[in-house]
């Protein structure tokens, strides 16, 4: 047995679904665990049930979980053999009785109380809403560094609109932690690979925006935390991960033309995006290192599309000229063009 289930809900009748599940994944962060499971546990919906997962940690996490076994709402399943993140992450999904289900990581936060009901509320509005998201912060031990809130106020994006504001641009950002998922449209998806590290996620929105509606919370309700205790990538590992979500976002282009979208004619630019996105990202963050080897090994899995794609060009001016140099760049071609126009 690699598992163990503490079920801290004995006798609860499961015949009384939950209106949500809740999957926290904990490996030894147990020093974040109750700035993670308070806020979940304080929410003004309460008709959720929260499932943790510890896979195997060697620090003070189980300590911590004992605290919160007496909570009705509560299942632990406390790994013996170290399973890892894929596998833990489906072991969650799985386990959930909910049709509506979210998975947060034990390093991040929900941020507002009344983050389950507003998410809820969108939803259940609509039966063809395949995942709601939401606004979020990225944070590391000194503060918030950046806020991202794509919308003025809580939405449903229409199907189309997000998978093209998805897979061909960067103006519907989704993090992991606290997105919900219909249950009907996560399975029409295939469900999280088993084989994808790294991307299981991103290619899990591509699809689910090619199968149905995307609502989003328009606030930061999710804190996502940066630290260096996360996966660190090395130049083999970026190449795979490049792979997977080429081949996770070719095979969201499939579903959508099947689902009356336009998924060939927006099959380029949305594999451009899918090899380059995240190095955009790291370029104009604090990872131009990073954003480098991510566009090497773009360019090496696919040459052509690499070269021909704007963003390609951007992070390498971006990091071989710094800030102050892209910047000035930026303001010689605003200038180049006024005069242009004006001649």
């Amino acid at each position: 047995m690699s598992a163990t289930e503490v079920d801290s809900s004995a006798g609860r009748d499961m015949l009384n679904i939950p209106k949500l599940s809740v999957v926290v994944l904990n490996y030894n962060y147990g020093r974040y665990l109750h700035e993670c499971l308070a806020p979940i546990l304080e929410q003004t919906m309460p008709d959720f049930e929260l499932i943790i997962i510890d896979d195997c940690s060697s620090d003070n996490s189980l300590k911590i979980l004992a605290q919160y076994e007496l909570d009705e709402r509560v299942r632990m399943v406390i790994h013996s053999v170290n399973i890892g993140f894929v596998d833990s992450l489906i072991e969650g999904t799985n386990a959930c009785r909910a049709n509506l289900f979210t998975v947060i990581s034990a390093d991040d936060v929900v941020r507002q109380k009344d983050f389950f009901e507003r998410v809820i509320k969108i939803m259940l509005t609509r039966e063809d809403v395949a995942f709601c998201a939401s606004g979020f912060d990225r944070f590391d031990d000194s503060g918030t560094f950046e806020q991202t809130v794509s919308f003025d106020r809580d939405t449903i994006i229409e199907s189309r609109e997000a998978f093209e504001r998805y897979m061909t641009t960067q103006t519907l950002p989704v993090i992991h932690s606290g997105v919900v998922i219909n249950r009907k449209f996560y399975d029409l998806a295939g469900g999280y690979n088993p084989s994808i590290a790294a991307a299981v996620d991103v290619t899990m929105w591509a699809k689910l925006c090619a199968l149905g509606g995307v609502g989003y919370v328009a606030s930061d309700a999710i804190g996502w935390r940066q630290h260096s205790g996360q996966m660190t990538a090395h130049p083999g590992r970026l190449l795979r991960d490049a792979r997977d979500v080429f081949t996770g976002f070719s095979e969201a282009c499939d579903l959508a033309q099947a689902n009356g979208l336009p998924g060939h004619s927006l099959r380029r630019p949305a594999l451009q995006q899918a090899i380059l996105r995240q190095a955009v990202v790291e370029a104009f963050g604090s990872s131009q290192r990073l954003a480098l080897l991510r566009s090497l090994a773009a360019l090496r899995l696919h040459p052509q599309l690499s070269f021909t794609a704007r963003d390609f060009w951007v992070v390498i001016l971006r990091v071989t000229l710094g800030r102050r140099g892209f910047a000035a760049l930026r303001s010689f071609k605003r200038i180049g063009s006024l005069s242009g126009g004006l001649s």
